[in-house]
């Protein structure tokens, strides 16, 4: 089976140093920076005696998403290309694959972006899930959504660079601002389309503390029964898939005006796209 073109390019780039992987560790730090202050400051047992849940678990999970979610906006405005990696457009230009090719294989390349860096932040997840009570079922699903929603944002990105890329002051104020809005209007609007509404819910509905009497300094003598950990709900799961069936929409829908978009290119250039 023949592999596209743009995605080899892509798995090339992982392999190869230079300064887009740089930006990410950067983001890395800040991940880590999160991790570090959300950790709790007294012992786990005292944390737990006092009736309360470490939050630690969400506090990265939604530093995660903004940060992978800026990182892969950046990949598809092509503000940061993997090392020897064409870009979109000269992609385009030299008429060697025809534009569903070229939007498949732009999708593949972000997808193996997505999961190589989601890779990247997987030891800090799983630091605070030690701590936090959570499913692991449910941090698998929210992973999954997460990378289609970093699918959509990057096709996106890509759509708008492709129309006002030539204007570069307002295509990077307009890459920030669609940013924004793909992560506060559904929270605002649909909650069980909104990544991180759904994170909250799946990360907090699956565990559950016992709690004993607050005291200044909990009795040791007293056993802390530490959590339990429930499946997924029927109405959970109805959330679930109203969000992937959002993400896979937009990738949908901006994938085919990506390619309208590429097929006016060619025309103005004078080919004929297959």
């Amino acid at each position: 089976m023949q592999i596209n073109p743009i995605a080899h390019a892509a798995w090339c780039g992982l392999n190869a140093p230079g300064t887009a992987h740089r930006d990410y560790l950067a983001l890395l730090a800040i991940q880590a920076l999160v991790l570090l202050i959300w950790w709790p400051k007294s012992s786990l047992y005292y944390t737990l005696a006092a009736g309360s849940t470490p939050s630690t678990l969400f506090a990265v999970m939604l530093c995660l998403t903004l940060t992978l979610g800026y990182s892969t906006m950046r990949l598809g405005a092509e503000e940061t290309l993997l090392p020897q990696q064409p870009s979109l457009l000269e992609w385009n230009a030299v008429r060697e694959l025809s534009t569903t090719q070229i939007v498949l294989g732009l999708l593949q390349a972000h997808l193996l972006v997505v999961v190589f860096r989601l890779l990247l932040s997987a030891p800090l997840v799983a630091m605070s899930l030690s701590i936090t009570p959570g499913s692991i079922g449910a941090l698998v699903l929210i992973f999954a959504n997460l990378i289609l929603f970093c699918l959509s944002l990057s096709i996106v990105s890509a759509v708008v660079y492709l129309h006002i890329g030539v204007y570069a002051t307002i295509c990077y104020l307009g890459q920030r601002t669609v940013l924004a809005l793909l992560i506060v209007l559904p929270a605002l609007a649909l909650p069980a389309a909104s990544i991180v509404v759904q994170s909250y819910t799946h990360i907090n509905a699956h565990s559950s503390v016992s709690s004993i009497e607050r005291q200044a300094k909990p009795d040791l003598s007293i056993p802390v029964q530490v959590h339990t950990v429930q499946g997924p709900s029927e109405a959970q799961w109805g959330r679930v898939i109203v969000m992937t069936s959002c993400h896979l929409a937009t990738i949908v829908v901006m994938a085919l005006i990506l390619k309208q978009g590429l097929v006016r290119r060619r025309r103005h250039l004078g080919t004929d796209d297959d």
